[in-house]
């Protein structure tokens, strides 16, 4: 039995592998995400008006949403590049201290870390 499923472990490698060799269509690129969180003592109206300054601010001017948790003690917020393939989450944690921020973008890695970057900087 164990004979049997290696050989089928391997046949099904040599499939994989010739398959690639053929020429498969390419995978399509993923988006690159780029994330990171801090403790600072802003209470939540104060983050997510921040977040919103700063997404507007960085081009960020599309889509604008907050949704708040059940308990209204934390919220997240989201907004979408108006120009580019780019989408920005901020989380706003209050009774933690904790704000984290995420931009993912899609083809274009540099682009991406670049707008990243400039989030964190103006925040």
């Amino acid at each position: 039995m164990n004979v049997r499923y290696n050989k089928v472990k391997v046949l099904s490698f040599a499939i994989t592998g010739l398959t690639l060799l053929a020429g498969a269509p390419a995978a399509l690129a993923a988006p690159d995400v780029y994330t990171t969180a801090w403790l600072e003592g802003r209470d939540l109206a104060s983050c997510l008006a921040r977040a919103k300054e700063v997404a507007t601010q960085n081009g960020f001017k599309d889509s604008h949403e907050t949704v708040m948790d059940n308990d209204k003690k934390a919220a997240s917020f989201f907004a979408t590049s108006d120009s580019l393939p780019l989408a920005l989450t901020v989380r706003c944690r209050p009774t933690e201290g904790l704000i984290s921020i995420g931009v993912a973008g899609n083809g274009d890695n540099e682009r991406t870390f670049k707008v990243y970057q400039k989030l964190l900087k103006d925040y």
